[in-house]
Formats: structure tokens, C-alpha cells, sequence
């Protein structure tokens, strides 16, 4: 866990940048019973034994209840914001070998939800979401 509070508090990239962007809570509205914390209690962190898999918002939940919190952000043509994962791989004295991070859009089709946009953002790779919000993603 150290490894990863430091890498979270220290790296640079756009794909942490996006992380920390995203988990303001100014960016998350709650939908049901979830508390929307300041800016750094907003983390989830997934930990397998090569990989780790971070995010603002809780990704699982009953599919009965729907989501506890989205994002606020939406797009015409794309839909709404629906998820921003970082995935980090470990090696084996659980360093980080690599990262990268994947954000998706769902739009509504005739009442069926489904993913209208979907970008890789890869460790080198300079891509802000806050950048994007009033452009083309």
C-alpha cells in the first residue's frame, strides 16, 4: 500500500491527474447512500496479487439498487460519464512495473444503456480530462 499511496502522491501523469481531477467532489453526485467525502477519502482501491485497480466511484454494487454515485459529466454526443479505472501492475516485490488508465461513456439506446465511447490512456500519454470537457474527447 505504501508503493501505491506514493505513487498516487507523487506521479505526474495524465492518468493520475485524471484520478485526482475525477475524485473531487465537486465532479461525483451520491444517488444513495453514499457520502461523498473531500477530495483524497474518495478513493477505492481494488489490490490482487500483480494488479490494483483504483477508482472515485465504487464500481460494484447490486445491480437491483443501480449505482451509488455518478459522474456529473456529460457530453451531447457521447452520454454521460460512467467510469474512470486506473489498473497498475505489480511485480514481484510489488513496485510498479506499469499503469494505465480506461474511461468509458454510456449513452442511452432505446431504453438500453451501453458504452458510446471508450479511451485507453496509456502511462506517457497526455490526455486531461479537464482539457476535454468543452471539446471533442
Amino acid at each position: 500500500m505504501s508503493n501505491i499511496n506514493h505513487f498516487l502522491e507523487n506521479n505526474q501523469s495524465s492518468v493520475v491527474q485524471n484520478y485526482h481531477f475525477l475524485c473531487d467532489s465537486s465532479m461525483i453526485l451520491p444517488i444513495r447512500e453514499y457520502d461523498v467525502k473531500h477530495k483524497l477519502d474518495n478513493i477505492k482501491i481494488g489490490i490482487g496479487k500483480t494488479n490494483v485497480r483504483i477508482t472515485p466511484i465504487p464500481g460494484s454494487f447490486k445491480i437491483t439498487d443501480g449505482p451509488i454515485a455518478e459522474y456529473r459529466i456529460e457530453n451531447d454526443s457521447l452520454g454521460k460519464f460512467a467510469s474512470y479505472f486506473m489498473d497498475i501492475k505489480l511485480n514481484e516485490n510489488f513496485g510498479i512495473s506499469d499503469f494505465k488508465a480506461t474511461l468509458r461513456f454510456m449513452k442511452d439506446y432505446n431504453g438500453i444503456k451501453k458504452v458510446s465511447f471508450k479511451k485507453e490512456i496509456s502511462a506517457t500519454e497526455n490526455y486531461l480530462i479537464v482539457e476535454k470537457l468543452n471539446k471533442n474527447w
